[in-house]
């Protein structure tokens, strides 16, 4: 009887380390698993709102191109897929469109798609700078003096960094093919800034995650070893309290604008976000009439602006910015065209999309716009455009631009203008962005209807008044940070720039 006892409890310990052993292989990010019926009909509207209503569908890719992606797609479908597959698959296929603002965007998602896909345990908790597809450590979470700043790490859970990278930046955005974004889409080293950062969104849906744990290697800075380092996964509010902790609010975002007199014959004007629609009680305008009745007054004549970290937003405070730089008008009527694909989106859309412009499902008034060319039409009037006008009282030192991959929306539209109507010196890296003319403006806001996962569509298509190169703007100074940079806290762009005023 005890022999047979014994016999049970070896077979129940058996099976018990078996069954926790199959449980370990399962990936934490799945989310619900979807029916191929249901995503067939997702992606039959998707495809439609893309080919009606997209004004950049077809300028990178031919009709037969964007069919191709969609009937792969159709096909991997076809028994079925998790929420987190589906997520990772469509991305690979809206990426294809070569348009940053079209993209799978996890702050319009419905927050129970959120919490199932990104609620968990899965956050790395270090920050790293990505520079030519090498990962160097900027923040960490906790404390390991042996993990140092500008360490390079080389593996993340047996993946190494060069694998991660080469499969992450496949579905990075961009505008055209204009790749120059990639390395800074992957970087984590903005917490607040970007409080969704790509890779916390792809890593786990490329390299499934099996348990809450990162298992990583790494060398310093200026050493041949090689070390190993298990570390916990954390949640998204977690790691933000713990970075929060370690290095203060500014690291979550809580610093706003500011403006530094630090510098002998220098102010530094860092704007890290033009999106400012939700800071309460911010007036952009005074704001700036403050900062440069200051420089003025303490009679400062070089100025940076630092946009390193700034993807866009709002319109009025590029405009204003420039109203105190610049020496001459721009006028509106030398900006874009603004052309747009269609002037009455199906109805059929309407339970599924949010937009600022409801009334384009009962269409444009006539007077509104006119028959274009290549399957366009354009809008009328000045399209939310304004002539920028000089301020009497503006600056009339030198200004230096810190910008690079990071500037593709408004802040591409600013340095492309500072060369353009040269009130400005960019010091950096090449831009996101195209010179062929981006789109944006009003929005779809698709979420599809059975796997809940949201699209941004743009509608507008701000194109050229003169043909211009597929890519984004050129530095007129290239300066590139190094692991050396990061190691030792050093700032390249601001030494370049003490250098030339001759502060150093």
């Amino acid at each position: 009887m005890e022999k047979h006892y014994l016999v049970v409890l070896l077979l129940i310990s058996v099976f018990f380390t078996s069954f926790s052993s199959a449980q370990s292989t399962e990936p934490l990010v799945r989310g619900r698993t979807l029916q191929k019926d249901s995503l067939l009909l997702d992606l039959h509207m998707l495809e439609k709102a893309l080919t009606e209503a997209h004004p950049g569908i077809y300028r990178y890719n031919q009709v037969e191109d964007i069919r191709h992606q969609f009937e792969r797609l159709r096909r991997q479908v076809y028994d079925g897929m998790t929420e987190a597959v589906f997520m990772k698959q469509l991305a690979k296929t809206v990426v294809q469109i070569k348009c940053g603002h079209t993209y799978l965007n996890p702050w319009n998602m419905p927050y129970a798609t959120r919490k199932r896909l990104f609620g968990g345990n899965i956050y790395l908790p270090i920050g790293f700078e990505v520079v030519d597809g090498r990962f160097y450590l900027t923040h960490k979470a906790f404390d390991e003096e042996d993990f140092k700043t500008g360490a390079e790490i080389l593996s993340i859970n047996g993946h190494s960094t060069q694998a991660i990278y080469d499969s992450l930046k496949t579905i990075t955005k961009r505008d055209g093919n204009n790749t120059s974004p990639a390395s800074q889409y992957l970087s984590m080293n903005n917490f607040g800034v970007r409080p969704w950062q790509f890779f916390d969104l792809y890593f786990p849906l490329f390299f499934p995650l099996t348990a809450p744990k990162y298992e990583l290697t790494y060398r310093n800075y200026d050493s041949d070893q090689i070390h190993e380092i298990s570390i916990d996964a954390l949640s998204k509010k977690q790691r933000a309290e713990a970075m929060e902790k370690k290095y203060g609010s500014n690291v979550n975002g809580k610093k706003r604008w500011s403006l530094d007199l630090s510098h002998p014959n220098l102010a530094i004007m860092e704007l890290n976000d033009f999106a400012i629609w939700n800071w309460k009680g911010f007036d952009q305008a005074k704001w700036f009439q403050q900062a440069f009745d200051t420089i003025q007054q303490l009679g400062i004549t070089n100025l940076v602006v630092d946009i390193r970290s700034n993807s866009g937003g709002l319109t009025e405070p590029k405009n204003e910015l420039i109203s105190y730089l610049t020496p001459q008008k721009i006028d509106c009527s030398r900006a874009a065209k603004t052309l747009i694909r269609t002037t009455q989106v199906d109805s059929i859309f309407k339970p599924y999309v949010e937009t600022w412009v409801p009334h384009i499902y009962t269409g444009l008034p006539a007077e509104t716009y006119e028959v274009y060319k290549d399957g366009f039409y354009l809008l009328k009037g000045d399209g939310g455009c304004q002539d920028i006008l000089p301020k009497e009282k503006g600056f009339k030192g030198k200004t230096y631009f810190f910008g690079g991959a990071t500037n593709v929306s408004a802040t591409f539209d600013l340095l492309n203008k500072a060369q353009k109507f040269e009130f400005g010196t960019f010091i950096g890296e090449t831009t996101g962005g195209n010179q062929q003319g981006i789109n944006g403006g009003q929005y779809l806001f698709l979420t599809l209807p059975y796997s809940q996962i949201e699209v941004d569509i743009p509608l507008i298509y701000y194109q050229p008044s003169t043909p211009r190169p597929d890519a984004g703007v050129q530095p007129d100074v290239t300066v590139k940070r190094t692991q050396a940079d990061i190691a030792q806290q050093r700032d390249p762009h601001l030494e370049y720039v003490l250098k030339e005023i001759g502060e150093r």
